[in-house]
């Protein structure tokens, strides 16, 4: 498992993994260390608990309910930090997990740092970034390969940009434009977006509210030098 970060035991002794950033529910017999995938594909996880009808999720922004082998939205939208509760047999809550782990895997910068020397972290195939995180906000220098493409997305994160340097084409909902240097976007919470570099490659800085805590399990890129500043 890649990045465990809530168990929980079930009735019957086995144990309930919510797996982190691989975005998978795992079941694990501690006696003879079977494991088995019981949901998968949830972006990133970070809690688990029984409730009423069924097994409940958190990820990054929603809590999701699993039952009769179908998922349905229960609470979306959600900021941090966030605690996820099942109701007792009294019809009481109690809390269950409230993901400790974001923190961890969060760093916050201090008063200062030089963002050039922070090791860069895989965002997408030929997508770099070199992040800092605050209280409330993630800053990001961001270098994409020449020609690559950021396949459409959306996100809960309200985001703004600039370009460094190079150029790229950014679609946002239905509007399309070429950017160069000194140009400024402003995406909006869950509008779709995408992006392809120029052919000289681009260098751009990122501002996403509130912080990108689905960045947590990036996997470290390719070691190179900084092409800004």
């Amino acid at each position: 498992m890649s990045f465990p970060t809530q168990v929980i035991v079930e009735s019957r002794g086995t144990l309930l993994v919510a797996d982190g950033s691989s975005g998978r529910i795992v079941r694990v017999d501690p006696r003879t260390g079977e494991r088995s995938v019981v949901e998968h594909g949830l972006g990133s996880v970070w809690g688990v608990a029984y409730g009423p009808g069924g097994l409940y999720a958190l990820t990054d922004t929603k809590v999701l309910l699993f039952r009769g082998g179908h998922s349905q939205v229960v609470a979306r939208g959600l900021r941090g930090p966030v605690v996820l509760r099942a109701a007792t047999s009294a019809g009481s809550m109690r809390p269950v997990g409230s993901c400790p782990s974001r923190a961890l895997r969060i760093q916050r910068v201090g008063a200062f740092t030089d963002l050039g020397k922070t090791d860069a972290q895989r965002i997408w195939d030929g997508v770099a970034g070199r992040t800092v995180h605050g209280e409330r906000m993630t800053l990001s220098l961001i270098e994409l390969d020449p020609g690559v493409a950021v396949p459409e997305h959306h996100h809960v994160n309200e985001q703004m940009g600039i370009v460094v340097s190079g150029s790229l084409t950014f679609t946002v909902g239905d509007e399309t434009r070429e950017l160069g240097p000194g140009e400024v976007w402003c995406i909006t919470e869950d509008v779709p977006h995408s992006v392809v570099a120029g052919p000289e490659g681009t260098v751009l800085v990122e501002v996403f509210s509130p912080i990108r805590e689905d960045w947590a399990g990036l996997q470290p890129a390719e070691a190179r030098p900084a092409r800004w500043p």
